[in-house]
């Protein structure tokens, strides 16, 4: 479940209207660990899942670039929503799905509060499916665009993605018990955003917030927090920054489904500096996003 999540901080809610019982815990970062320890399981998808999911995103853009030039300054906000219905259909030599669909009702992005734009897979069925080394992303036999192909990509293609049980702890743990996450991890997150990070200078944690039962299964809420440092050069230009992300995750931790709400903040800061040519540009980046998981009977 986390690793389609990194790239948009998220964090789970429960359905309105399900009984729940509270068990201890809250969203106090000075409250002593308490309760019996509880070994946090995820499921992961199978064959035949179907889970319908509801994606809101919104990233800002603040760029201040200076140059021989002279300086220019820009700033972009972009709201991109989904509505689609996921279905399993084979996982061949694969901890990831090899072949699904996507049966999209909304897929749409507006820049700038201007009039949201369709996806030209709104109000269609998306074919995913693994092809020699590589995925095929179609709709009617016909490949989606470049652009629109991206997203997908990310989510299926890359295979050091991470992973549920990277980013939980290695043991059972009391709610308000924080857990770290080790450098190796610190570097797969690096990678979620595709950029050079010093793992050294990282910092990431976990906390089981709270617990309670639904439906007779044990529920919880998870934080993610992680504080990643840029350092290093990607294509001649040298990055550094931080980006922060909180993400909470709610759901069912004794791996008993899919179902949840997730929801993500982030912001950072990225400086990329070109000396030779004298070019020097700020990104400052704010995200907000939520999913939202329900299996399909």
């Amino acid at each position: 479940m986390f690793r389609k999540m990194i790239p948009l901080a998220v964090a789970l809610v429960i359905v309105v209207g399900c009984k729940k019982k509270d068990t201890g815990g809250g969203s106090d970062p000075d409250a002593a660990p308490s309760g019996p320890p509880i070994t946090i399981k995820l499921r992961d998808e199978k064959v035949g899942d179907k889970v319908q999911i509801v994606v809101t995103k919104t990233s800002t853009v603040a760029q201040n670039a200076s140059g021989p030039k002279g300086k220019f300054s820009k700033s972009q906000k972009t709201v991109e929503k989904a509505e689609y219905m996921e279905s399993v259909l084979e996982m061949v030599g694969s901890d990831r799905a090899t072949k699904a669909t996507r049966a999209y009702k909304v897929a749409e992005k507006s820049e700038d509060d201007k009039a949201a734009k369709s996806m030209s897979y709104a109000n269609k069925t998306v074919m995913i499916q693994k092809k020699g080394a590589g995925f095929t992303y179609t709709v009617n036999g016909v490949a989606l665009r470049p652009d629109e192909a991206q997203p997908f990509r990310e989510a299926y293609e890359k295979t050091d993605k991470l992973k549920n049980e990277d980013m939980l702890p290695k043991k059972a743990v009391q709610v308000n018990e924080k857990w770290s996450l080790d450098q190796v991890i610190l570097k797969k997150i690096g990678t979620a955003f595709d950029t050079p990070i010093s793992a050294e200078k990282s910092s990431g944690s976990g906390r089981l917030l709270k617990t309670y039962t639904k439906d007779g299964a044990q529920w919880g809420v998870i934080e993610i927090k992680f504080d990643v440092v840029l350092d290093g050069t990607q294509g001649g230009i040298a990055l550094s920054g931080t980006i922060s992300m909180t993400m909470t995750l709610d759901t069912a931790i004794d791996g008993s489904t899919l179902d949840g709400v997730m929801k993500m903040k982030g912001s950072g800061k990225i400086i990329g500096k070109q000396a030779a040519a004298g070019v020097e540009v700020e990104n400052q980046i704010d995200i907000d996003g939520e999913e939202t998981r329900t299996t399909v009977k």
